[in-house]
């Protein structure tokens, strides 16, 4: 008879024994069990299989910010080994090198590190991550390499679809640029063309560090301080733009039916950010922006309008009815990646919707 893994055994009647949720690798599925993780980690992960790698990274995340780095670590080996998507592993094996780093373990980062190198086991997400990294060590030649991978498909456009790019589309191929050019490498249309889009640029300035000072804004039911005078208004030939809900709003606006009432809130906005990312790809000299509305005024506006308040379009239509071009609503998209992200979850833009596991 064949044997049957603890993890996919059949419980017995009447056990409340939870299911293997998101069809994970029996052997992550019995870590996460066995860390007896919180239910609504299990809930997450049930619901959105499709995002598994996604919920236990940022599981692996929170439980570093609660202080509790060594069932962090368990989870981010078991994840590593047996991840749910290869990209998941990846971002796995790049967050455990930094984390041995942190505790002292060079060798056995190292180690890992040069595991990227193998042909054909990097994906462009995380390859800009182990890009920078690499080149911050002054390993110029491995850091191209990674840029090329992170590059991949914008190298394989023309470079006159650059003119307009925002930050996510430039910074491989900025990192690209900047390596060939210490390399002493003559530029190419690529590198020309990407320094030429980033002189367009707005400067990028750090800002209040959100995960140092996570405890001041935590309690904070609304926006930071300072939030619409540290991000200043876009141009006002802005084409492109994305209305999500604030997340004060997202309750309501599943009520009256404006958004999916079994999505969580993040998903409301990792959806966004794929879209705008999206449309970047497909319309690059467009610029983007996003406002953030409150379900009650874009309802209202539905009712007043006889328009359906559920319609995909009719977010749009209110915004382009009742902003004006110069309106502070309007945040330019993406933010610089060290300002808040435009979603209102307290954390710097690169680590959270500007993530490139959302790649």
């Amino acid at each position: 008879m064949a044997s049957v893994h603890p993890s996919e055994a059949t419980p017995a009647a009447g056990s409340s024994a939870p299911q293997n949720p998101a069809g994970l690798h029996p052997r992550l599925w019995e870590t996460v069990q066995e860390l007896n993780l919180p239910e609504e980690i299990l809930d997450d992960l049930s619901e959105h299989p499709d995002v598994a790698g996604d919920i236990l990274l940022d599981t692996v995340e929170h439980l570093e910010h609660i202080e509790r780095p060594d069932v962090a670590r368990r989870l981010l080996e078991s994840l590593r080994a047996h991840p749910p998507t290869k990209e998941a592993g990846q971002y796995a094996s790049y967050t455990l090198v930094l984390r041995l780093r942190e505790d002292g373990e060079t060798n056995e980062a190292e180690t890992m590190i040069e595991e990227f190198l193998r042909p054909g086991h990097l994906d462009p997400g995380p390859a800009l991550l182990v890009a920078e990294d690499f080149e911050e060590s002054g390993r110029l030649d491995e850091a191209l390499h990674c840029y090329n991978i992170a590059s991949r498909d914008d190298l394989a456009r023309p470079a006159a679809g650059l003119v307009g790019a925002g930050h996510f589309v430039l910074m491989p191929l900025l990192g690209r640029a900047r390596v060939r050019q210490r390399l002493g490498m003559a530029e190419d249309e690529h590198d020309r063309a990407a320094l030429s889009a980033a002189k367009d640029l707005p400067a990028a300035e750090d800002v209040v560090d959100f995960e140092e000072d996570w405890d001041e804004f935590s309690h904070l039911d609304g926006g930071l301080p300072g939030w619409d005078d540290e991000i200043a208004a876009p141009p006002a030939e802005v084409r492109g733009l994305r209305v999500v809900y604030s997340r004060g709003s997202l309750a309501r606006a599943r009520a009256l039916g404006l958004i999916d009432p079994e999505a969580a809130d993040d998903d409301h906005y990792r959806e966004a950010e794929r879209e705008l990312r999206e449309a970047v790809r497909q319309r690059p000299g467009t610029l983007f922006a996003v406002v953030t509305a409150d379900a009650e005024e874009v309802a209202s506006y539905a009712v007043e309008q006889a328009l359906d308040p559920a319609d995909e379009l009719t977010p749009g239509e209110w915004a382009e009815a009742t902003l004006p071009d110069d309106s502070p609503r309007l945040l330019p998209w993406p933010p610089e990646r060290n300002k808040p992200c435009w979603c209102g979850s307290t954390r710097k833009y690169k680590k959270c919707c500007g993530s490139p596991s959302l790649r």
